[in-house]
This record gives C-alpha cells, structure tokens and sequence, in this order.
C-alpha cells in the first residue's frame, strides 16, 4: 500500500473528527457520560462512505497483519450498535466469521451480551472497537468471550486509541492513530467558563464543523 496516511488530517478534512479550535463563540462536545470534551469523531459520517470505510479497514488489517498471520481469528467481534458496518467489513476483508455484543439496561446496571451468535469453546476472537476511551464496552466483550472459554486473542484493534495507554490489561492495542483529548467533569470544564456552550456533537453536527460558515 501507499505510504501511511495521516489519518488525523483526513479525517478532520472530510469532517469526521472535529478538535475545538479555541473560538469561544464555537461550542465543545458533550458526551454521553457527561464528560466535556474538546475532540469528537462523528463515526456515523464514517459509515455514510462506504469506500473510505474499506480503506481504513484495510489499513488496520497492515497494522495487524503480522499479528494475523500467527494467530488467524475465527471471528470478528464488534460492541453494537453503530459499528456493527465496520467491523463487519473487517471479517469480510479477513475472511472471518463476525458477531457483535449489544447493550441491555437492567434496572441495576448496564450490560453487554452476547446473544445471537453461536460461538463455541476455544474459538478464536480478535475484538474490534471504533475507539478506546472509557473501555466499558469492550472490556465487558471480552469478559463474556471468556466466560464462553472462546481464545480471545492477545490484541485489541480500534481506529483511535484516546487513552493513554498502550494495553488494555495484557492485550496490546493497535491503532490507526492516537490522541490524548481535553476532557473536563461540568463544573469544571474550562470551555464553559469561556461561555462555549456544551453541546451533542452527533444531533448539531452542523454547529461542529465549519459548514454552516462556508
């Protein structure tokens, strides 16, 4: 493949990352963890484009290539629900079988299951997430995929790494590109003291890039 490409820049270009860029007048990113932030990747716009889609895949397979080689997955394994398109691009690119875990509230906490797929014991699975920031989902993925005695293999992948971290427990993490992100609790939140307001990237996307000044 062609040189690597700077995939910040690519994706900041077709207004699929957004960063904060200091004008107050502009607002900043509210998470659903109530977090503020001041990066946002709007994967749904990822998903719209399918042949860029298919690029990133590729590229991620380059990365773990070596990796694949040794330790072929059976399955791919994705946390739903948006991403359930890219990660089942990744097993077609691998020719791998592929399955998802999904939420459920409970009236006591959140949980992740495994519910539609049937994969047996010692089963190969790479697990795949779009990005690793707070790691519930795909921490829980991997503690149902080992409850089920299924081989979880000894890396996870993921377009962008936001933590700070090279590994999720003893698996290493491979990613497109990494970026440690400025992120507040609400009282705190530098940007609301500058009179940015806090707002769901997804639902005013608009707001985010520059679009609407163009």
């Amino acid at each position: 493949m062609d040189k690597k490409i700077n995939w910040w820049d690519k994706l900041k270009e077709m207004w699929i990352l957004w960063q904060f860029d200091w004008d107050y007048t502009k607002p900043h990113a509210l998470w659903t963890s109530w977090m503020h932030w001041d990066t946002f990747n709007n994967w749904s716009k990822l998903v719209e484009n399918p042949r860029l889609l298919s690029e990133i895949v590729s590229w991620i397979i380059v990365d773990l290539e070596p990796l694949i080689k040794k330790e072929k997955p059976d399955w791919i394994i994705w946390p739903a629900f948006w991403a359930i398109t890219l990660g089942h691009e990744l097993a077609r690119q691998l020719g791998t079988k592929f399955a998802f875990t999904e939420p459920v509230q409970t009236p006591e906490w959140k949980m992740q299951v495994l519910k539609r797929f049937d994969i047996k014991k010692w089963d190969r699975v790479l697990v795949v997430e779009d990005a690793i920031s707070t790691w519930w989902s795909i921490v829980k993925t991997i503690a149902i995929l080992e409850g089920l005695w299924a081989e979880v293999l000894p890396f996870v992948a993921t377009i962008v790494n936001w933590s700070w971290n090279e590994y999720l427990w003893t698996k290493k993490i491979f990613s497109l590109y990494s970026w440690i992100p400025k992120k507040w609790e609400q009282d705190d939140c530098e940007l609301c003291k500058k009179w940015s307001i806090a707002l769901r990237p997804k639902a005013n996307w608009d707001k985010f890039t520059y679009k609407n000044n163009i």
